[in-house]
């Protein structure tokens, strides 16, 4: 089941995911204020947040330059725009760093008085927690465990020669659930874990993009089909040898 499987690259990654998981973790029991400098804006884990999304956005926009497919050009353009907002975001698009103002009006419907999008109260809906928070990990978890199980089941979307979209693999999706509720069950007291969980979640997107469970994502449009057979043809083979080992034995 290669849905399931990690490589080593994958498995160092997720460690090193685990150990600023396992750190903050650490902090919040033995040294809570040592804990919020580590989670505050502008700090280690925030910093680190922007640093993955910078990193995957310009990993599309080098996969859409190389992209010789429009669909797949267009799709790896949108992911590298999403990742780009999503790290401008998380820096306050250098808002802190310059010291540039915000306009009067804008500042008046932002929670922190500041040029972000996440931060905005409209007519007393918190677009943090309804959109950033709430629809965001109700995505995630479609993305992370709903995706993978479909695109395995259904032979359609394996072949659907436009379905131009990273699929996590199985295992991503467990890990990345388990570690979520690791950080919320140690510190859902306190505001800065959601700062880890921000970058849990982001570090597995971009888990995901490097390894994804169909491996012609960046390949042209109309190869999915000719992988998707490869993959169910080598799960079947594989199954197969164990039940003839089993039978023999």
């Amino acid at each position: 089941m290669t849905f399931l499987k990690l490589g080593k690259a994958e498995i160092l990654l997720v460690g090193i995911i685990l150990v600023h998981i396992v750190i903050g973790i650490v902090l919040y029991f033995s040294d809570l204020e040592l804990f919020i400098s580590y989670v505050k804006e502008d700090r280690y884990i925030e910093n680190l947040t922007a640093l993955v999304l910078f990193a995957a956005s310009f990993h599309f926009l080098w996969k859409a330059i190389k992209a010789k497919n429009k669909l797949l050009k267009i799709s790896c353009v949108l992911l590298f725009l999403l990742f780009l907002f999503g790290g401008g975001e998380e820096i306050s698009y250098g808002q802190r760093i310059f010291g540039f103002d915000t306009p009067s009006d804008y500042a008046e419907i932002n929670g922190q008085g500041e040029v972000t999008v996440h931060n905005l109260n409209i007519n007393g809906v918190d677009i943090n927690r309804l959109v950033f928070s709430t629809i965001l990990y109700v995505s995630a978890f479609i993305y992370f465990i709903g995706f993978p199980l479909l695109y395995r089941k259904s032979k359609w979307i394996r072949s659907w020669k436009y379905f131009l979209v990273p699929v996590p693999k199985l295992m991503h999706g467990i890990l990345f659930t388990l570690f979520f509720l690791l950080i919320l069950v140690t510190q859902s007291d306190i505001k800065g874990c959601w700062e880890i969980e921000e970058f849990n979640l982001v570090s597995f997107l971009y888990l995901t993009f490097l390894f994804q469970q169909n491996k012609t994502f960046m390949a042209n449009p109309g190869e999915n089909d000719q992988s998707a057979v490869s993959a169910e043809s080598s799960d079947s083979s594989d199954t197969s040898n164990k039940k003839s080992r089993y039978i023999e034995a």
